[in-house]
């Protein structure tokens, strides 16, 4: 199965890959899978006084233009980078 995927995805991005890489890449997704796949068997213990949702409090900063002047560009209130 992972073989087929391998041969397909490279079909489908139009890469050639020689056999020796085939193989390669059919164990590196076959070891990822596999770790995938026991991933529900580990129990997770949850820390609750860090899962719990915070409130947002909005702050007013002091000096809001010298954060908005770091940024390259700006359009209107909107910094870009």
């Amino acid at each position: 199965m992972v073989r087929e995927m391998i041969k397909k995805a490279s079909k489908i991005a139009r890469i050639e890959l020689d056999p020796l890489e085939s193989e390669r890449l059919t164990r590196d997704l076959e070891r990822i899978l596999d770790w995938i796949g026991e991933l529900p068997e580990f129990e997770l213990e949850l820390d609750r006084d860090h899962t719990m949702p915070r409130e947002d409090i909005p702050i007013q900063y002091p000096n809001p233009e010298k954060i908005r002047s770091r940024f390259p560009r700006r359009r209107g209130d909107y910094c870009m980078i």
